[in-house]
């Protein structure tokens, strides 16, 4: 296959080629981002599983609170009518309650009676002041988180318990447990890198901070805004906080990615329990996109490989394909050479010859050329006295030398059993064709055929000029023909041009007289 066939068979392959390589590409890229949404999505339910083992071990807590105070009102309950001292007994019992700091009985009207763990003694107060007076009434959330007890003034956890008397609730058992002594569940857990705990409440106060920046809010504690922390000491944005806040509100678990001026932090955020509580992570982004990385890097690698090896594939698929197509594009060729080809003297045969004369003239409507017809002298006497093997011999030589005296893009053919034709392209003048006319004379001066009998073989040629003496195959075959048949006429061995006459010609060859033989 020549580079030309070679160049337009890579040309037509490219294309495709590019756009299958951009659609694997493509589909590579999008199964990446794919799985890495889906790593991210895996590192975010890490997050928030392990923020909510927190959450659960707080409730686990405040259940065992719940669970003694469940006891405690029912028996306050039967013996409540009895004797106000009883309750005085059951609230004395309740206080040895482990994690309990103080416990207290109150009624409807805010009339209430409590006993700090570890003392004797009950006091008398009135909560009916108190903010969260109403929610323990309303019957709302059993466990409530207070930023003040409105007491003794400790933050505390509030566990609930209502005491009910045929059905109705009359009075509460409420248990209070220091918010601090909660602060060891998140030393048992560990979401990695440098990251914070915050517990809040209903009013987005917050009550605990454990972790790297527990020391900073311990600075601030009489803040103790969730709002003005996150943002005065973390420079979160107002539109953020609000998207968190209102999270918080629809009681939602998830991860909230935030950007600062000086960092990009990712909020981990899940309610506690049955409670109003909250608990907020706050971790480096940084941290959370390691953690997607070891979580990506293998899937990713095992695509990265999985995406070679099929584009390897792919590669080797096309290359095979065209390599093949090159190979049968070259036999095809290679067979249609051979159905161009004569037989006998490996030239162009009757209808290559008259194509690529044809092709030629359409390509080059009004340029010069010029057309030989010509037939070897006495060839039916040569077979005859010399047998057909030797006038194949004469053929085959002719074929194998006759192409070497002109140009490999002129087109020469054998287009009779000893008729040859020959077509030479661009000739600029007049003065050109003689020169090329005489050449195929003195071709045939020196042309000799055979191995141990040398036989000068010598032939009658007719000329005809393109496009002058015929402007397509046809009549410019004929005007060559009618040329070739005034040379015969001369006594063979001659060659005209079309439209010389047969007697008083103009000799083209100086050295060849009117007997047809060379001097």
């Amino acid at each position: 296959m020549n580079n030309k066939t070679l160049k337009e068979t890579i040309k037509n392959w490219s294309l495709p080629l590019f756009i299958l390589f951009v659609v694997m590409v493509a589909l590579m890229i999008r199964f990446l981002v794919s799985t890495s949404q889906t790593e991210q999505a895996e590192v975010e339910d890490y997050l928030v599983d392990t923020l909510g083992q927190y959450a659960e071990e707080m409730t686990r807590r405040t259940a065992i609170l719940e669970g003694e105070g469940a006891l405690a009102a029912e028996f306050d309950c039967r013996v409540s009518r009895i004797s106000t001292e009883l309750s005085e007994v059951v609230l004395n019992s309740v206080s040895q309650v482990p994690d309990t700091y103080m416990t207290l009985i109150c009624r409807k009207t805010g009339a209430a009676i409590y006993q700090m763990a570890g003392e004797d003694e009950a006091y008398t107060t009135n909560i009916s002041r108190l903010d969260y007076f109403k929610t323990i009434c309303a019957g709302g959330k059993r466990i409530l988180f207070l930023d003040n007890d409105g007491i003794v003034g400790k933050r505390a956890v509030a566990v609930v318990t209502p005491v009910e008397l045929m059905g109705i609730e009359f009075k509460y058992l409420v248990q209070f447990a220091e918010v601090s002594s909660f602060e060891d569940i998140f030393k048992n857990y560990d979401l990695g890198g440098e990251n914070t705990v915050l517990l809040v409440n209903s009013k987005k106060q917050v009550l605990l901070m454990s972790g790297r920046d527990a020391g900073n809010y311990e600075a601030s504690m009489t803040v103790g805004d969730m709002e003005n922390w996150l943002c005065g000491n973390l420079g979160i944005d107002q539109a953020d906080m609000q998207i968190l806040e209102n999270r918080m509100g629809d009681e939602k678990t998830g991860v909230m990615y935030v950007t600062t001026v000086e960092c990009d932090y990712a909020l981990v955020y899940t309610p506690v329990g049955v409670g109003d509580g909250y608990l907020i992570t706050i971790l480096d982004n940084d941290y959370v996109d390691k953690l997607v990385s070891q979580q990506w890097k293998p899937m990713k690698n095992m695509v990265l490989q999985s995406g070679l090896a099929v584009l390897a594939f792919l590669g080797s698929v096309l290359a095979i394909t065209i390599i093949t197509y090159l190979r049968n594009n070259q036999k095809k060729e290679e067979l249609s050479a051979k159905a161009d080809t004569d037989l006998l003297t490996d030239l162009n045969n009757k209808l290559a010859t008259e194509t690529k004369i044809k092709k030629y003239m359409r390509e080059h409507p009004g340029q010069q050329a010029m057309m030989f017809v010509l037939d070897i002298d006495n060839f039916k006497k040569i077979n005859d006295t010399m047998g057909h093997a030797f006038g194949d011999q004469v053929l085959r030589e002719l074929g194998n030398n006759l192409p070497a005296q002109f140009r490999a893009t002129d087109i020469i053919g054998r287009t009779g059993g000893d008729e040859f034709t020959l077509f030479l392209k661009d000739i600029r003048d007049d003065e050109v064709a003689k020169k090329e006319a005489k050449k195929v004379l003195y071709f045939f001066r020196n042309f000799q055929a055979g191995g141990y009998v040398k036989y000068s073989a010598t032939a009658s040629i007719g000329v005809a000029i393109y496009p002058r003496d015929g402007a397509d195959f046809e009549t410019l075959y004929k005007s060559a023909d009618k040329a070739l048949y005034v040379a015969k006429k001369r006594g063979k061995n001659q060659l005209a041009f079309y439209g010389e006459e047969c007697d008083g010609a103009e000799e083209v060859d100086a050295e060849t007289n009117n007997d047809g033989q060379n001097v």
